[in-house]
């Protein structure tokens, strides 16, 4: 079995407008530490143990704690890049839920949610073949993480997507007793 935890980022700093370069905010700095404590509370085996994260600043920053605390590089994968929905403010929910409706409905000059799967889906097949029977942690965003969940469960959708809107950070885990099957739960979200 190979085991994949994805680690949604902690509360985002969004005074800076170029998203894949905004910080965490001092909630966020300390919650990383949660994660950290968290992942390190399961045992795994550092031996065959990978992480990775999407490129933007907050999910690395996210992981990196953990990281260093078994040793090991974070390794950047744009293919794990958050859903950029460039849309003005009081446009995005009404944007969001057209896309969740249809994830071939495009906004713009934006992916749409089925671009955003597929390109997570096929960077997670490749890891799933580079490291069998392994762990993998991964720094992830709220909407390329419920890409994947939908994948393997349709019935998340939109609800359950703004049910975890402000749950930062949130940790699911998914087995994969092989390539294309998975059972996934919630194994942490924050609390404070």
């Amino acid at each position: 079995m190979t085991t994949i935890y994805f680690v949604r980022h902690a509360q985002t700093d969004y005074s800076n407008p170029v998203d894949r370069e905004r910080v965490l905010t001092p909630e966020g700095l300390r919650d990383r530490g949660k994660v950290r404590d968290f992942l390190l509370a399961q045992e795994l085996d550092r031996e065959h143990l990978h992480i990775y994260s999407s490129s933007f600043r907050r999910a690395v920053d996210t992981v990196l704690p953990f990281a260093e605390a078994v040793g090991l590089p974070v390794q950047v994968c744009e293919e794990f890049r958050e859903w950029t929905l460039i849309a003005p403010e009081e446009e995005y929910f009404t944007a969001s839920e057209k896309a969740w409706q249809d994830f071939r409905y495009r906004v713009g000059q934006c992916e749409t949610l089925e671009e955003v799967q597929q390109r997570n889906l096929r960077k997670i097949q490749e890891l799933l073949k580079q490291h069998p029977q392994e762990t993998i942690v991964i720094g992830s965003h709220g909407t390329a993480l419920s890409t994947v969940i939908h994948y393997f469960d349709p019935s998340f959708g939109y609800q359950e997507f703004l049910r975890i809107l402000d749950i930062k950070p949130w940790i699911v885990r998914f087995d994969f007793q092989k390539t294309e099957f998975c059972a996934y739960k919630e194994v942490f979200w924050n609390q404070s």
